[in-house]
């Protein structure tokens, strides 16, 4: 087997773990009763702020709801009260839904964060 074939089968397999390990845990938040933050027709779904990858993050919906004081931090130069989705680098094509203003951010793939929501990986825009 030659390098190339290696490591595309091992890449298959990685993908593959992602996924099946994705669905599990989809499986797993239906079977107790929760869902995933619902979209109306046409609407990109909201993260979920109880969800794993938004908890490594520190995501809040709300900046307000943030409670760990050593997140509250100035960041490459901006105070934490000026820290937001909407000021953040990672925000991109703010658009009205649900009442309020979203926008895509990089870091959740095909969800979409409230523009007064904040992460901790917030990042100057250029």
């Amino acid at each position: 087997m030659n390098r190339r074939i290696f490591f595309v089968n091992l890449m298959s397999l990685v993908g593959l773990a992602a996924v099946s390990s994705w669905s599990s845990n989809v499986l797993a938040e239906r079977k107790r009763g929760g869902a995933a933050p619902t979209a109306g027709a046409g609407e990109t779904p909201l993260v979920d702020p109880k969800s794993a990858p938004a908890k490594a993050v520190g995501y809040a919906e709300n900046k307000s709801d943030v409670k760990d004081a050593s997140l509250k931090v100035e960041r490459q130069g901006v105070a934490f009260d000026k820290q937001n989705c909407k000021t953040c680098g990672f925000y991109s094509n703010p658009k009205n839904q649900g009442g309020g203003e979203v926008g895509n951010c990089q870091i959740f793939s095909g969800q979409v964060v409230k523009s007064g929501a904040w992460c901790s990986s917030w990042n100057k825009k250029a």
